[in-house]
């Protein structure tokens, strides 16, 4: 067995053997559904009725609603249970243990590695966990799946969980205590929803928030979430044209500008973003490698 595989199996163990953090990785997605179900789900589905959209169809409304709020909380998952799993990595720089790996013969692309492959790993297993009971929910109130558009969902799992981790590891490899990535999660928790465009449609944003919305890689997987759980209910609740204005103010399609994602754009778009992260990631560990052995030699 490998260094990478080694350390990677390890960190695994680490998140997994503490059920705490187990428990709180779901803990987002649940207030979220709590405050979706008691309160926003009514508001939601009255400012459909008050808006400019005609409603063809009332009967599958609160289906493509509760599809839209389902894929919003899968992108959520992927998001908090990849930042839960480097908790470990944090302990291991608070308690000296990074020190031992950093002087080891591993190539520091390796050390890295090793805390997005478990932090991917996590987030895949807990993400797919979130789609299974997503999907069984919506099965049990007769939301209209097609086949093809759960089985894109799954696939989706995969790129939406690997970006994740690698930004989610990229900001903590910053973070130089348990006190401050406490506060790290306690804030992205926080704003997640309002940034996935949960708890109002995207379009009532004020623009700013809305620019820095379209440009997070998270909001691009969200919205192709939704492009395949909600594509049922969508053609029968309304017509082409309200269906349209529909999918762009609740963040169903991206865009920047007069620029219109599609879904390879997107899936471009948070590669080349991602690429981005770990390239950044990578530098901060190779610097934070040769500080530590400098350290060492003196000693």
């Amino acid at each position: 067995m490998t260094g990478l595989s080694m350390l990677t199996r390890r960190n695994v163990l680490c998140f997994f053997r503490d059920r705490a953090a187990v428990v709180f990785s779901f803990l987002t997605a649940m207030i979220v559904l709590v405050l979706y179900f008691l309160f926003l789900r009514n508001v939601l589905i009255d400012s459909v009725y008050s808006g400019d959209w005609t409603v063809a169809a009332d009967g599958q409304l609160p289906n493509l609603m509760d599809s839209w709020a389902m894929a919003g909380v899968v992108g959520i998952v992927s998001v908090t249970s990849c930042a839960g799993s480097l908790q470990c990595m944090v302990e291991d720089r608070v308690t000296g243990k990074s020190l031992d790996f950093m002087i080891t013969p591993m190539k520091t692309w390796e050390l890295a590695a090793s805390y997005v492959l478990s932090s991917f790993l996590v987030g895949l297993v807990v993400s797919a966990a979130c789609l299974a009971v997503a999907l069984a929910f919506m099965c049990s109130t007769g939301c209209i799946l097609a086949v093809s558009d759960v089985v894109v969902c799954i696939l989706l799992l995969i790129p939406s969980t690997l970006s994740s981790a690698i930004i989610m590891f990229s900001l903590a490899s910053f973070i130089g205590s348990l006190g401050a990535f406490s506060g790290f999660t306690i804030v992205m928790s926080t704003l997640i929803g309002l940034l996935y465009g949960i708890y109002m449609p995207m379009v009532d944003l004020p623009e700013v928030v809305y620019i820095v919305c379209n440009l997070m890689p998270a909001t691009h997987m969200a919205a192709l979430f939704r492009q395949s759980l909600c594509s049922g209910p969508l053609g029968d609740v309304f017509m082409p044209d309200d269906a349209s204005a529909f999918r762009s103010d609740m963040g169903i399609d991206v865009s920047l500008g007069d620029f219109q994602f599609d879904a390879v754009s997107s899936i471009v778009y948070v590669s080349v973003v991602t690429l981005l992260f770990f390239v950044v990631s990578v530098a901060a560990t190779m610097c934070r490698r040769t500080s530590a052995r400098w350290t060492i030699s003196r000693v």
